[in-house]
């Protein structure tokens, strides 16, 4: 993506830098960097439609079971529990009481 901003950018830069010398006769050769920035934009906007289309096509990112991973440990790895989800909510324990 900031590959296709940057062209962009440099297409329009080229351009109305270009357009400015070439309209107001200020310089002839600024007609001939017309087309290449048209050519640099036009290749930033299709590599950006390309890559929203890929985007697009692949399968969306699901979870699709609950997360079994806990950051008890050594040093901060993770581990997975060996007891499910649901066995580990089932008991419900009580607060000690204060006597």
């Amino acid at each position: 993506m900031l590959v296709m901003l940057v062209l962009l950018m440099s297409g329009c830069t080229l351009r109305v830098a270009s357009e400015i010398l070439a309209y107001q006769d200020y310089a002839k050769w600024a007609w001939n960097i017309l087309p290449v920035s048209a050519l640099i934009e036009l290749t930033a906007v299709t590599l950006f439609a390309v890559n929203l289309i890929a985007t697009f096509a692949r399968p969306p990112v699901v979870v699709t079971s609950p997360l079994t991973m806990t950051t008890e440990g050594d040093c901060g790895t993770l581990r997975q529990r060996k007891e499910p989800i649901e066995a580990r909510h089932s008991t419900v324990r009580s607060p000690p009481s204060r006597s």
